[in-house]
């Protein structure tokens, strides 16, 4: 009897412990006034005609996190469609977007940034127009070579694009200034990461794409912050996870 009890303590312990380190993931992201508002969902692209949107999520977070908030909202369309948010690599706070002296030194600014919009299709599906792929589809997306493995993913590169003529030469410039990773599982995509190449831009930035609560997640920051890949990774997934949590 004791012993069934000792372990009914250590279960409850357990889950104790578990909740409470949810909420401790959360209140980083949560400290000061919170805001509701709502993002669209789609299933299909006969939904995205619809008005209003056929459904919608609810989001709860600090405005202060927000990508440029007077930017924000389609000219006359109400919903919103797509939601961006900035934070710190080391802090998971807000980034003061308004501060002159902070964004003066963007070039040094350790931050990153959050984009979510509604999909209804796997992952690999938004890869061929994001890495340039001809639209001809005479390449498919498992038509890779593994360079190398970084950052927990496989650097890959597609050999016969460089081969393509006509129209697929802005294909052949994409690949000639990006390198490309994919997030791969039992050989099955499910992320990638697209960075532009050491001096084909004057700051090179990395994007890496995922799905996660049933949206296209986007996360943007500066390619020479790839060493902070591993935090930046854990904020993103831990910030969604707790705006789009369910009250």
């Amino acid at each position: 009897m004791e012993a069934l009890f000792s372990l009914s303590v250590m279960v409850l312990v357990a889950m104790t412990s578990i909740s409470n380190s949810d909420t401790d993931a959360c209140s980083l992201y949560t400290r000061g006034k919170l805001t509701e508002n709502e993002i669209s969902v789609y299933r299909s692209l006969e939904e995205i005609r619809v008005i209003p949107p056929p459904a919608s999520k609810r989001l709860t977070y600090r405005n202060e996190y927000l990508a440029q908030p007077h930017l924000r909202g389609a000219t006359g369309y109400p919903y919103e469609i797509s939601m961006s948010f900035e934070m710190n690599i080391d802090t998971g706070q807000p980034v003061p977007q308004f501060n002159r002296a902070y964004t003066k030194t963007i070039k040094q600014n350790r931050d990153f940034r959050i984009t979510i919009r509604s999909t209804w299709s796997e992952i690999e599906k938004h890869l061929p127009s994001r890495i340039a792929l001809p639209i001809e589809r005479t390449i498919a997306v498992e038509d890779y070579e593994v360079a190398a493995e970084q950052y927990g993913m496989s650097q890959v590169v597609y050999p016969d694009v460089h081969a393509e003529i006509g129209s697929n030469t802005y294909a052949r410039r994409f690949h000639g200034k990006n390198d490309i990773f994919l997030t791969l599982e039992n050989g099955k995509i499910q992320g990638f990461m697209v960075c532009d190449k050491d001096g084909a831009v004057v700051v090179p930035h990395c994007e890496k794409t995922y799905i996660q609560h049933s949206f296209l997640v986007e996360v943007r920051f500066k390619r020479i912050l790839l060493g902070d890949l591993s935090s930046i990774r854990q904020h993103a997934v831990n910030f969604l996870d707790c705006i789009l949590k369910e009250n």
